[in-house]
């Protein structure tokens, strides 16, 4: 499905990942595996057309997302995300979009507010290059 999508099979993986540890199931608030939030797939037993669908959904919404900021954006800014095309700077935009950014700000190079998304869950020195370590 993300070949046919044109986007990186990696990033589906990791986004269902980081929102339902890649369960077969519905999540008790509805909003399916990749929790996106304007859609309602119900709880519990998953079928496999409704977990196609919501990798479907999943595809529209990502793609949406990067579109309308890329719309509101300079070249240099835009996110350029496909299947065979995958850069560490775009997935770290991506991060921030997915997850949605301060007041719904969606202007202007997002790296240094998008960085705690990516690598939330990691020791800060990883990703600000700060080592505690002397």
């Amino acid at each position: 499905m993300s070949f046919a999508n044109d986007f990186p099979t990696a990033l589906t993986i990791a986004i269902w990942y980081r929102e339902s540890n890649c369960g077969y199931y519905l999540p008790k608030n509805g909003w399916g595996p990749f929790q996106i939030t304007s859609k309602d797939y119900g709880t519990g037993e998953i079928t496999e057309t409704i977990f196609k669908q919501s990798i479907q959904d999943f595809f529209d919404f990502a793609k949406n997302k990067i579109n309308r900021y890329n719309r509101s954006n300079e070249e240099k800014n835009h996110i350029n995300l496909t299947y065979q095309n995958v850069t560490f700077k775009d997935l770290i935009k991506f991060a921030a979009l997915y997850n949605g950014l301060d007041n719904g700000e969606i202007k202007g190079d997002i790296l240094p507010k998008s960085l705690k998304y990516f690598f939330e869950g990691y020791d800060s020195e990883f990703w600000t290059g700060e080592s505690k370590r002397a």
